[in-house]
């Protein structure tokens, strides 16, 4: 994914009211940190929620649309891959 895809957490309203899964992005003084990964079956509710609750830390996002039943097998691989990757989990997904 190209950084210059990443959409500001203030412009929430140009995600989709349709499922898929969705990507938090912190910015460090390293660059760009996956915070998240999650899904949604209205991304944009999603998000607000997300925004609202002030619990995960971002300042921008991405998101690929999916029918739910593909967006939380996707979700799966992408975390597998994540961590493959990077020998982590982003900070707000719980793994055990």
């Amino acid at each position: 994914m190209k950084i210059n895809q990443l959409i500001n957490k203030n412009d929430l309203n140009k995600s989709p009211a349709k499922s898929g899964v969705y990507w938090l992005y912190k910015k460090l003084k390293s660059g760009w940190d996956v915070v998240y990964i999650g899904i949604g079956k209205n991304i944009n509710r999603r998000l607000f929620q997300h925004k609202r609750d002030a619990i995960k830390d971002f300042d921008a996002f991405y998101y690929e649309e999916a029918i739910y039943s593909e967006a939380r097998k996707r979700e799966q691989v992408i975390l597998k891959s994540y961590k493959d990757s990077t020998g982590r989990f982003p900070i707000y997904n719980r793994q055990t």
